[in-house]
């Protein structure tokens, strides 16, 4: 892992370099410093190797002065859409994004639809220059760069909607200007690059590998796109062979999960790795900063506090999740305001002084096994297998020391994996907005998040608010590109 991490900041400026290259012939007049161009540079198995690694890197690190990160990006600004928690402090345009009002001028907005298209350019390099390199495992480096490619593309559609498809590097100045494609056929193409990159993934990594994708990996995220669409019978498929792998397992220590102690655990299905004292190496910690005065910007709500206190053991005591989750001294009674995140938060700094605004060692962590069983749970329930579902929901609840479930209809154990569950084990990772959306798309998600405490739920429409607007750089600059409803 520690390879991984060193060559990213200096790979991701040299990809830069090479997105500028690529382009002085019709837009810019530029001469790169280092005399790399696409000519010299897809030669050596070490040139792949640069290549592919700085494709993870925009993922992870902030390349603008004065940017957050993409991930810091993803967790705080569409997090806080979600129905769990409370927002304090949330200055234009983030409070905005919170109230369902965001502006097409937001920069964060900017910011992630530039840092996702700046990835599938990476993904495209690679997959169309690595074929010819005549490399023994060249078709592991491709196998990346499609997993990637469709990880950004699947970042896009599920957040802006209209998405301009990117499978290719563009050659002619007309190439630059591509209109949105239906997001049917979004959908169709990271399924099919998941598909294929999974064929020539590795079940594992060498230790100095650890973050790079596998075929785990390539079938969770798979999973979610199928499901997203409603095709539970193939969400199964690829679950089922996450799980009968018998590579991954639950972590006994919920808290480890979050705390930066113990990364790339069984439970880790795929992470983006952060590492301290590097410009770029911003994570979710300056989101949810735990017990933080000043820069607090969420708690859990009440919905969410109802359902912590009510994960109890046995013995009545609150649940591993509770006390992984949250930093509380009374959570019954506590003002909602003095109950933080623990998540992603550094222990060392988990005070009112030491909070560290810059950056954090702690990785993310973007499926792990237990977001598999749920899902497994919930493509096995919409099918009818609702007996089988509940033994996946209660594998994970056996982990947080909760007692098991049993007897439930199909509907009652849907609301349940939805409205408990999944609430529970995964508040404060970045897919409740997401879930709610792709379960209430065409519903009434607005009724949902009223009945959850969100007062802004009150003014949401699923016919213009499902979806961010299209950044107005993008609009503007592309006149093929059309602007989201609502905006």
């Amino acid at each position: 892992m520690m390879i991984f991490n060193k060559m990213k900041k200096i790979i991701l400026l040299f990809f830069l370099a090479m997105w500028i290259i690529s382009c002085s012939d019709d837009f810019l007049d530029v001469t790169d410093p280092n005399n790399l161009t696409p000519d010299t540079f897809w030669k050596t198995e070490q040139d792949a190797i640069k290549a592919i690694t700085g494709t993870y890197a925009l993922f992870q690190y902030q390349v603008w002065s004065g940017r957050w990160g993409f991930y810091e990006i993803r967790y705080m600004n569409f997090e806080c859409r979600s129905d769990l928690i409370n927002l304090y402090d949330m200055w234009s345009p983030f409070g905005d994004m919170s109230r369902y009002n965001a502006s097409s001028t937001s920069y964060s907005l900017n910011d992630f639809w530039s840092f996702s298209y700046q990835a599938l350019y990476a993904a495209n390099q690679v997959i169309e220059n690595v074929p010819g390199m005549g490399l023994n495992n060249g078709s592991v480096f491709v196998a990346e760069a499609k997993f990637l490619r469709a990880y950004a593309h699947y970042l896009l559609v599920t957040n802006f909607g209209n998405i301009v498809l990117r499978t290719s590097t563009p050659k002619t100045s007309e190439d630059f200007y591509l209109g949105q494609s239906p997001q049917e056929e979004v959908w169709t193409q990271i399924e099919n690059d998941l598909v294929e990159a999974k064929a020539s993934l590795p079940l594992s990594w060498e230790s100095q590998w650890l973050g790079r994708a596998t075929k785990g990996a390539a079938s969770a995220l798979l999973a979610k796109t199928y499901l997203w669409q409603n095709k539970w019978g193939q969400a199964e498929g690829e679950l089922r062979e996450i799980v009968n792998s018998g590579i991954y397992s639950l972590v006994d220590d919920y808290e480890s999960l979050f705390n930066g102690l113990n990364e790339h655990n069984s439970e880790s299905i795929f992470e983006l790795n952060f590492t301290m004292n590097n410009d770029g190496g911003r994570n979710e910690r300056n989101s949810f900063p735990a017990m933080q005065t000043d820069w607090k910007m969420s708690t859990p709500n009440e919905y969410m506090r109802n359902l912590y206190l009510n994960d109890k053991t046995d013995a009545g005591e609150l649940s591993k999740r509770v006390t992984g989750s949250l930093i509380y001294s009374d959570l019954e009674n506590d003002d909602l305001s003095a109950i933080s995140w623990k998540k992603f938060s550094l222990h060392d700094d988990a005070t009112n002084n030491g909070f560290d605004f810059s950056n954090s060692g702690t990785n993310f962590t973007v499926i792990r096994y237990a977001d598999v069983l749920l899902m497994l749970a919930e493509a096995l329930n919409e099918q009818g297998n609702t007996s089988e579902a509940e033994n996946f929901v209660n594998q994970v609840r056996a982990r947080a020391v909760v007692p098991n479930i049993s007897g439930m209809n199909q509907e009652q154990l849907r609301e349940h994996i939805r409205h408990v569950e999944r609430p529970l084990e995964l508040a404060a990772e970045a897919d409740r907005f997401y879930d709610l959306v792709r379960w209430y798309k065409n519903g009434d998600l607005s009724s949902v998040l009223v009945a959850h405490g969100r007062e802004a739920g009150e003014t949401f429409d699923n016919s213009n608010d499902l979806y961010y607007p299209i950044p107005s750089s993008e609009t503007t600059s592309n006149p093929l590109v059309v602007q989201n409803p609502g905006y």
